[in-house]
C-alpha cells in the first residue's frame, strides 16, 4: 500500500505528515492525565532554579549590592571619612595637654567620638543594615539639630553640633541608600525582594542595633544637659569685656577700701554670703565678687596665674575700683599675692590659704584636703576623664530630685558648678601651666596680711609650716587659728583687720 508522506521544518522540529488514515484512539482517562501531570511536577521539581526559572539563588554573591560601582565608591569616601576623624580626634585631645591657646570644650570631643562610632558601625558588614537602626539615627540626628538650636540661641560652640549632624545624615544616607541597592539587586537577579535574614545578619544587626540605641541614651543624656544650662543662663550678674573674655565682676557700695572676694579651688565668690551680710549691716563700705576665667559665669579662657591676675586688674581699673582689700580662700590666695604687685591691695587675708611649694609637680604631699589638689600627671588625667564625662551631666541630671537645694544658683556659683566642664576644662589647664605659675608667686611683700587657719588642718605638719611660713610672706598683723564649724570667725576676723588697716 502507497503512502505519501511530506515534511516540514518548523521551530527547529522536524515533522512529518501522512495521507494514509490512522486508526483514532480514545482519549487518555482522567487517571492518566494526572499520572502525567504528577510525573512533570516531579521532573519539574528536580530542576536546579537556574534552570527552571533563570533566576539566582539570594545567596548568590552576585546579588551583593558590594558589586555596584556606587556602593564601592560609598566605601570608600565612608573609609576616608573615618580617617579624617579620627585625625582630628587625636589633635583634639592632645590640645588638651600640650597647646596653650587652642583648647576645645570637652563637648566637642564627646560629639566627634559619637561621629566616629556611627562611622565604625557603618563600616562594619557595610551591607547588613535594618530599618530600626535607621529609626535610631533619625532619632539621634533630631536630638542633636535641638541641641544646636539651644546652643546657637542661648549658649556658645554651635560648630561641633553641626559638623556631627552632617556626619549623621550622611551615615543615615549611606545605610538607606545600601538598603536601596540591596532591594534591587534582588528583584534583578531573584525576582522579588528577599525578607529573611541569615543567622550571621541577624547577629550583626543586633549588634549595631544596640550600639546605636546606647549612643542614643548618651546623646539623650547630653542633650538634657545642655537645656539645663541653656536654663541656668537665666542666673546673671554683671561681667567686664577683657579682651573678649567676659569676667564676673560685681560691686557694691564705695569703691575706694571696698572688699574683694577671691574664691578658692572648688568656689566661687558668690557662695561667701557672709561678706554681703557685713555690707548690709554696714560693717564694711563696700565689696566686689569676682570669678576667674571658668568659674561662675566668667567664660573660659587659658591662663597662668599672672595672666588671669592681669585680667582682674583691668576689670578693676574699668570698675574705677582701687585700695581694695583682698580676701582669699586656699588657691585665690596665690592669686592675690600676685595682685599685691600691682599697686591696688591695701590688705591681704589669707584664709587657707596655698603656699607656693603646691604648684610644683608632684610634690610629696600625702594629705588629702579638699582645698588642696597637688598638680601632677594622674591628677590631671582624672581631671581629663572627668572633663571627658562632664557634658553627660551625670551629678547635676541626678540632683534635679532636689529642685530646691540643687537650683541653678548652685549650679553656676554653688556647689554643683565643679561638674560644669567650662571648670573642669579651667582646672585642666592651671595643672599644665604649674611649671609657670610656680615662678609668678613673689617670695615676698609689704602689704599689710592676716593669715587665718582652720584647726584641723594644722594637724598636718607640712600644712602647719606652710602657714607658719605665710606669716612671714607680708607684714602679717595676726595668725588666727578657727574652728572648722565657726561661722562667725571670718566675720570677725575681718572686722578686726580692717581696724588694723585704718
Amino acid at each position: 500500500m502507497s503512502v505519501n508522506t511530506t515534511t516540514s521544518f518548523e521551530g527547529g522540529i522536524i515533522r512529518k505528515s501522512s495521507n494514509q488514515s490512522i486508526p483514532q484512539s480514545s482519549p487518555p482517562s482522567e487517571s492518566q492525565t494526572n499520572v502525567s501531570s504528577t510525573q512533570d511536577t516531579a521532573d519539574s521539581d528536580l530542576l536546579e532554579p537556574t534552570e527552571r526559572t533563570g533566576l539566582l539563588s539570594p545567596d548568590d554573591p552576585i546579588v551583593s549590592p558590594l558589586n555596584l560601582s556606587t556602593i564601592k565608591l560609598l566605601r570608600q569616601l565612608t573609609y576616608y571619612l573615618l580617617i579624617f576623624n579620627t585625625i582630628v580626634l587625636i589633635f583634639l585631645i592632645l590640645s588638651h595637654f600640650i597647646t596653650f591657646s587652642i583648647t576645645p570644650y570637652f563637648r566637642d570631643i564627646n560629639l566627634l567620638i559619637l561621629c566616629i562610632i556611627y562611622n565604625v558601625t557603618t563600616l562594619w558588614c557595610f551591607v547588613v543594615t535594618g530599618i530600626s537602626e535607621i529609626y535610631l539615627s533619625v532619632f539621634t540626628i533630631v536630638l542633636v539639630l535641638i541641641d544646636m538650636l539651644v546652643i546657637l540661641f542661648k549658649l556658645s560652640g554651635v560648630w561641633s553640633p553641626l559638623y556631627t549632624i552632617i556626619n549623621l545624615v550622611y551615615f543615615l544616607w549611606v545605610e538607606s541608600y545600601i538598603r536601596k541597592c540591596k532591594t534591587q539587586q534582588e528583584i534583578k537577579y531573584t525576582g522579588r525582594p528577599e525578607t529573611r535574614m541569615t543567622v550571621f545578619e541577624i547577629f550583626i544587626s543586633s549588634i549595631k542595633f544596640f550600639i546605636k540605641l546606647a549612643t542614643l541614651i548618651l546623646v539623650l543624656m547630653m542633650s538634657m544637659f545642655v537645656w539645663l544650662n541653656a536654663f541656668d543662663t537665666k542666673v546673671t550678674g554683671k561681667t567686664v569685656n577683657i579682651n573678649g573674655v567676659n569676667l564676673h565682676l560685681e560691686c557694691y557700695g564705695s569703691k575706694n577700701g571696698t572688699v574683694l572676694v577671691e574664691g578658692g579651688l572648688k568656689t566661687s565668690s558668690e557662695s561667701y554670703l557672709w561678706v554681703e551680710d557685713m555690707f548690709k549691716t554696714n560693717l564694711i563700705p563696700g565689696y566686689c565678687v569676682y570669678d576667674r576665667p571658668g568659674y561662675g559665669i566668667s567664660d573660659y579662657a587659658p591662663t597662668t596665674v599672672s595672666l588671669a591676675t592681669e585680667y582682674l586688674v583691668m576689670a578693676l581699673k574699668e570698675e574705677e575700683i582701687s585700695d581694695v582689700v583682698v580676701v582669699a580662700y586656699d588657691i585665690g590666695g596665690l592669686y592675690s599675692q600676685v595682685l599685691t604687685t600691682h599697686g591696688i591691695v591695701k590688705g591681704l587675708m589669707l584664709i587657707d590659704s596655698w603656699h607656693p611649694d603646691l604648684l610644683q609637680l608632684n610634690y610629696p604631699f600625702k594629705e588629702k584636703f579638699d582645698v588642696v589638689e597637688v598638680p601632677s600627671a594622674w591628677n590631671g588625667f582624672k581631671l581629663w576623664c572627668k572633663g571627658i564625662l562632664s557634658p553627660l551631666g551625670l551629678r547635676p541630671l541626678s540632683h534635679l530630685i532636689h529642685p530646691k537645694l540643687y537650683n541653678s544658683w548652685a549650679r553656676v556659683f554653688g556647689d554643683d558648678m565643679i561638674y560644669n566642664e567650662k571648670y573642669l576644662l579651667t582646672r585642666l589647664q592651671n595643672h599644665l601651666t604649674t611649671k609657670w605659675s610656680s615662678n609668678e608667686i613673689p617670695s615676698s611683700s609689704d602689704v599689710k596680711t592676716l593669715v587665718i587657719s582652720r584647726k584641723s588642718k594644722l594637724k598636718s605638719k607640712n600644712w602647719s609650716n606652710w602657714q607658719r611660713e605665710l606669716t612671714k610672706w607680708g607684714k602679717c598683723v595676726d595668725w588666727k587659728v578657727i574652728d572648722d564649724n565657726d561661722k562667725y570667725s571670718e566675720a570677725d576676723s575681718l572686722k578686726f583687720f580692717l581696724e588694723e588697716l585704718k
